[in-house]
Formats: structure tokens, C-alpha cells, sequence
């Protein structure tokens, strides 16, 4: 018995998947139902899963410019610094 099942997806994602089959022959259904029934049938994952080597955003290459900065000594680093647990509750509750 065949049901339907809706997968949720972002659209860029969807539509550079659905070029890559499309330019395979396949179908996105096709894929999804070969890459389950390989999933039952190895009982595991049917693929290598990688990590794409992502640019940082923004904030995040801003927030390490600055870290290397202060590292350098060429900002000032006006970070607290903390002896124990307990300062760090005050400094936090005030």
C-alpha cells in the first residue's frame, strides 16, 4: 500500500536537489524511496554523511577578527576576569 508523505524542506535546498536528480534521471520520490529501502536494507545510513566546509556569517568572522585582535594586542581586551564561581554569580546577578 503506497501513502503519501510530506517532507519539509527549504526551497533552495529542495530545488538544487530536484536539478541534480532531474540531471540523473531521477525523480526527487525515486531517490527518497531508494535511500529508505537501502536504509532498511543495510540497517544503516546509505551514505557518507559530510560536513560542508561553511564560510562563517558575519557576526562570527567579526566576532574572531576582533578575538585575534585582542590577542595581538592591538584592541583592547575589556573582557572580566573572574577568580572563581562566586565572582562570576555577582558579576552576573549585577
Amino acid at each position: 500500500m503506497v501513502k503519501t508523505t510530506t517532507i519539509r524542506m527549504d526551497e533552495e535546498l529542495k530545488r538544487e536537489t530536484v536539478s541534480i536528480l532531474e540531471s540523473l534521471g531521477l525523480s526527487f520520490n525515486t531517490y527518497v524511496t531508494m535511500a529508505s529501502r537501502q536504509l532498511v536494507t543495510q540497517r544503516r545510513v546509505p551514505f557518507d554523511i559530510v560536513v560542508a566546509d561553511d564560510e562563517p556569517t558575519e557576526e562570527t568572522r567579526r566576532a574572531m577578527v576582533a578575538a585575534e585582535a585582542k590577542a595581538l594586542g592591538l584592541i583592547p581586551d575589556d573582557a572580566p576576569v573572574f577568580q572563581n564561581s562566586a565572582d562570576v554569580l555577582d558579576y552576573l546577578e549585577s
